[in-house]
């Protein structure tokens, strides 16, 4: 509890430690009110054996300013658990709202997804649609939520099915939100929505000038062609937070990444988790990159994501403009550039790049 926002915030905490000295197989995650905000995998906890701890040998709640504040920050917590198996976000006497979560505010609505639900329907916690064909139509307005329930989304039999996009931003939909009222689709609190491409386009794609102030948050996303998530004819006040994205494949020198942008302006990508974006017949490929953007992407913040088991971090490619900033971002287990740069007005700092073959590549590219 907040004593200055009067307000309880539900925080969960997942450490998994090393299996073995020489496996980097270590996690630690955190999740406020069911939304994951950081996510470090795949890491060493300790050194060599004899510098090993066995186990976690104590579990400690402190309230810790390093630089100390101007102002008392008290901090009340309660309900405290502690298990070895995931429990989820505790609704208030174990009872979940009777018409579902639903963070929308003011006049806005929540609409509701499921693999078993019904397009047919009206998008009810009770009665969710079966697709995401009605959540990007007008139905929809700034400041909705579209909740995805847990389930695996490949849209076998939707209208855009042959086209491989599970959501699609597109000239097909109507969907448009703004920068001070976006349009939120992310999974169900406590639960997890995997969009799966099956190898055959873009997972999500914006693909129209038209689209605004969207935000895509607590996603599987798997199986993509060329990407996962792809920003085409320049959208803005886009918000890519959350997601785990991985396994996406792409023809020989093709520009593959997990999350690309070939143009789009006012970006915030943080906390993903990527990895495994290349062409997986040919893993050499030069263009394979956990983020791939040119030079049309601008004015954008990249921050707090984990990025691993691909050809490049993050690939800038051509020349840009407009200001954009990379930081606190976990590059790891690579086998090129932590870094491709080939554009000016580029901030990084705070980057960590382990295991790989260079950390920075900064050059020109016409």
């Amino acid at each position: 509890f907040h004593f200055n926002t009067k307000q309880w915030y539900a925080i969960e905490m997942h450490c998994k430690l090393n299996s073995d000295e020489d496996t980097s197989d270590g996690i630690l995650e955190l999740w406020v009110d069911g939304v994951k905000i950081f996510s470090l995998t795949n890491f060493r906890w300790y050194g060599p054996l004899e510098e090993a701890i066995p186990g976690i040998g104590s579990f400690e709640l402190q309230h810790i300013y390093y630089d100390r504040t101007s102002v008392d920050q008290p901090t009340y917590m309660d309900n405290i658990v502690i298990s070895d198996e995931y429990i989820g976000l505790i609704i208030q006497n174990n009872v979940e709202p009777e018409n579902g979560i639903c963070e929308a505010t003011g006049s806005a609505n929540c609409y509701y997804v499921s693999p078993n639900g019904d397009d047919g329907d009206e998008g009810s916690f009770e009665s969710p649609w079966s697709t995401f064909e009605n959540a990007v139509s007008s139905l929809v307005q700034p400041g909705d939520y579209v909740y995805a329930r847990d389930g695996i989304y490949s849209e076998d039999t939707d209208i855009y099915a042959a086209e491989g996009i599970i959501i699609p931003f597109t000239s097909y939909s109507q969907i448009e939100g703004d920068a001070s009222n976006p349009i939120t689709f992310k999974s169900y609190p406590g639960e997890l929505a995997v969009l799966d491409g099956d190898f055959n386009n873009d997972v999500i794609k914006f693909q129209t000038t038209e689209k605004t102030g969207i935000i895509i948050e607590n996603f599987e996303i798997i199986n993509g062609w060329y990407s996962g998530i792809r920003l085409e004819d320049c959208p803005s006040n886009i918000v890519i937070r959350n997601n785990h994205i991985h396994d996406i494949d792409g023809p020989e020198g093709g520009n593959i990444g997990a999350i690309r942008s070939n143009c789009a302006t006012i970006i915030l990508i943080e906390n993903n988790t990527l990895h495994s974006s290349y062409n997986l017949n040919e893993p050499d490929n030069n263009n394979g990159a956990g983020i791939f953007l040119f030079s049309g992407t601008n004015n954008f913040l990249i921050k707090n994501n984990d990025i691993s088991d691909t050809k490049h971090g993050i690939f800038y490619k051509h020349s840009g403009y407009g200001q954009s900033l990379f930081e606190q971002n976990l590059i790891h287990d690579i086998w090129g550039n932590g870094f491709m740069i080939a554009s000016d007005n580029v901030t990084m700092r705070k980057n960590i790049i382990v295991n790989a073959a260079r950390g920075f590549d900064i050059h020109e590219e016409a």
